[in-house]
C-alpha cells in the first residue's frame, strides 16, 4: 500500500513524505509528539465520495493529513485490523450478557461453495469493512443454524 502524507506545521516547514505500508513509521516518532498529548484524528469524505481524509491534530493545530482512496482505504482499514489482531489487548472472546452490539439488518451473504475438511466458511459483507468470511467448524455450524432456526416466527 502507498499512499501520499502531506506533513504540515512541523518545525515551520513543509514536506510531503511517501510511506509504503503501515507501522514503518510512527506519526508521534517522526512528529515529537509526545504520548500524553492528546491527538485526534479527523476523518472527512470528499464531495465526490471517492476518497478520505485523515488529519492529525495536536491541541487543535493540525499535524498531518492523508488522502487515501478507497482502495487504499481498504486496505489501511485490513492493516489496522491485523495491528489490533497482534495486539496483547485483544477482542474479548465472548460477549458479556447484556451487552448491546450494534448490527446490520440483513447483510449480504455467501457460501463459497469450496468443501473445506475442518467446517463451513461463510463470508459476510460489512458496508465499510467489506466481505468478512470466517471458516466454522461444523459442530459450530450446526450450532449457529439451530439457533438461526429457533424460536422464528416464520417456521
Amino acid at each position: 500500500m502507498r499512499f501520499w502524507v502531506y506533513w504540515m506545521a512541523v518545525k515551520n516547514e513543509l514536506s510531503m513524505l511517501e510511506v509504503a505500508g503501515i507501522g514503518k513509521y510512527s506519526p508521534f516518532q517522526i512528529l515529537g509528539a509526545h504520548m500524553s498529548d492528546l491527538v485526534n484524528v479527523q476523518l472527512a469524505v470528499d464531495d465526490a465520495r471517492r476518497a478520505v481524509t485523515i488529519t492529525m491534530v495536536q491541541n487543535g493545530r493540525p499535524l498531518a493529513h492523508a488522502i487515501v482512496e478507497a482502495a487504499e482505504m481498504k486496505e489501511l482499514i485490513h492493516a489496522f485490523a491485523q495491528a489490533g489482531y497482534e495486539l496483547a489487548d485483544r477482542v474479548p472472546l465472548t460477549v458479556d450478557h447484556g451487552t448491546k452490539l450494534a448490527a446490520l439488518v440483513d447483510p449480504g451473504w455467501h457460501f463459497p461453495g469450496d468443501v473445506h475438511p475442518e467446517g463451513k466458511v461463510l463470508a459476510l459483507r460489512h458496508p465499510g469493512f467489506g466481505w468478512l468470511s470466517f471458516l466454522f467448524p461444523y459442530a459450530e455450524a450446526r450450532a449457529i443454524a439451530q439457533m438461526l432456526l429457533a424460536n422464528n416466527p416464520a417456521n
